[in-house]
């Protein structure tokens, strides 16, 4: 038995309140430090951002623990976010 730290995704620091919460695009804007909503949908094209849901079709959106969980996956794994 090797003493492997285990590393939980940031989702579970949040409430289940906080986990589930839906994100609007301008909200993932100001998340993500974006100037543009095209760049929103280009990180989410690349595959820096998951795919959001949808409440209706001109209303995309995105919970709050899938962005933080995606994306600390691939800060940790490709780097793939100026910070």
């Amino acid at each position: 038995m090797g003493n492997k730290s285990v590393t939980l995704p940031p989702s579970e620091k949040l409430t289940a309140y906080e986990r589930y919460q839906e994100l609007n695009t301008e909200q993932v804007m100001k998340l993500i430090g974006a100037k543009s909503r095209q760049t929103v949908w280009l990180y989410t094209k690349q595959g820096k951002l998951p795919q959001p849901r949808y409440i209706s079709p001109r209303r995309p959106l995105w919970r709050l623990g899938e962005l933080l969980d995606h994306t600390h996956h691939l800060m940790k794994s490709l780097r793939a976010f100026r910070i």
